[in-house]
């Protein structure tokens, strides 16, 4: 279903929450004329014939950061991410806090087999943010 919601949009993304908001046409295609509400586990849309109806969302993320990140930003917000990323991981091999990179390793594989969740992204920021540790000048007296 994430594949077919970013065939749609793959430059912008749906917005944040990109599963749940592509959840309703993906799944029921042609039967949406408009979603009216979109909640965290349900939405309402109005049909065809102009009736309102409410249906379940089975989740509101993809089962994959990549996927959901793309589904939700699209391909320019998920190069934009990527880049971030790439470029936190390479001031962290170069300092003095080396091996931390571990950290983001592990999330990344947690990621790419779950869906991303707030319980877990700081973790991999605040070990690639370590290495500004080592750039902070001391202040002695």
């Amino acid at each position: 279903m994430a594949n077919r919601g970013i065939s749609q949009r793959p430059l912008l993304g749906w917005g944040m929450n990109g599963f749940g908001a592509v959840y309703p046409y993906v799944r029921y295609g042609r039967t949406i004329a408009k979603v009216i509400r979109l909640d965290d586990f349900s939405f309402d849309y109005q049909d065809k014939k102009g009736q309102i109806q409410a249906a379940q969302l089975p989740t509101t993320k993809a089962h994959n950061l990549i996927l959901d990140t793309i589904l939700s930003v699209g391909l320019l917000g998920m190069a934009s991410y990527l880049t971030l990323l790439v470029w936190c991981l390479w001031q962290v091999i170069k300092s003095p806090y080396r091996g931390i990179e571990a950290v983001f390793i592990a999330y990344l594989a947690f990621t790419l087999t779950w869906f991303e969740c707030a319980q877990f992204t700081h973790l991999a920021w605040w070990s690639l943010s370590i290495c500004g540790m080592s750039r902070v000048p001391k202040i002695t007296p």
